[in-house]
């Protein structure tokens, strides 16, 4: 038997095929002979698609720690990668990059709970030259979980400012 292509006109409703092979036994008769002889088929359990269930927890099992906690990190690391460098034009992405990344994987090593955090790092780096600087964001978030810290250093030569934001996501 062929099969029908979009050409073809439709077949009536009594003559279509079923979208499924149908091997003359359910699937509790094919489970009930698999247990019977004591064997199973781990390819075709293997093969069938795991659906998780929700938690239908609403808030995190313990809180990200303080602002001071997290500043202490930011400002660590910021210190530890800028001591005594001069800004230079061309190796600054890569120190954002570097302080962002060693910021955000400190910060998420502070909570056992951290697999519902998300947490946002954003390093801004540039040098002193007699300019002002405003770093600004907008958020909108949940005040009870979420939050928001900010830390500087300003060297004679360069500044850098790293926002860390800590989201709570279900």
């Amino acid at each position: 038997m062929r099969r029908s292509s979009l050409r073809d006109p439709p077949a009536p409703h009594n003559q279509r095929r079923p979208s499924h092979r149908h091997h003359g036994g359910s699937l509790m008769e094919e489970y009930d002979s698999y247990s019977e002889s004591g064997t199973t088929n781990t390819n075709k359990l293997s093969a069938m698609p795991v659906q998780l269930e929700n938690t239908y927890r609403l808030g995190p099992r313990e809180p990200m720690p303080g602002g001071g906690e997290v500043r202490r990190v930011a400002l660590g690391v910021m210190e530890r990668v800028l001591a005594d460098r001069r800004y230079d034009h061309d190796q600054a992405p890569a120190l954002v990059k570097l302080i962002a990344e060693e910021v955000k994987i400190q910060v998420k090593a502070l909570t056992a709970d951290n697999s519902r955090y998300k947490v946002v790092v954003h390093t801004s780096l540039g040098q002193v030259d007699k300019q002002g600087v405003q770093v600004g964001s907008r958020c909108l978030w949940s005040d009870r979980f979420d939050s928001q810290v900010s830390a500087q250093l300003v060297s004679h030569d360069l500044f850098c400012v790293t926002v860390v934001y800590t989201v709570y996501y279900e």
